[in-house]
């Protein structure tokens, strides 16, 4: 019992880290050049039908 709690701590570390890796690779890096390509296109007038 006591390796699973290690194993779940493990993974939430694991997790957390990984998640802190893709919300900067996300800010970071797609998102800037993806801003200059549509940076003229207003969404609010985009609806769903």
């Amino acid at each position: 019992m006591p390796s699973n709690i290690v194993d779940l701590a493990v993974g939430m570390i694991i997790g957390a880290a990984f998640s802190k890796i893709v919300s900067s690779l996300v800010a970071n890096i797609i998102m800037p050049p993806l801003g200059l390509l549509i940076s003229g296109v207003d969404f609010k007038q985009f609806k769903w039908a």
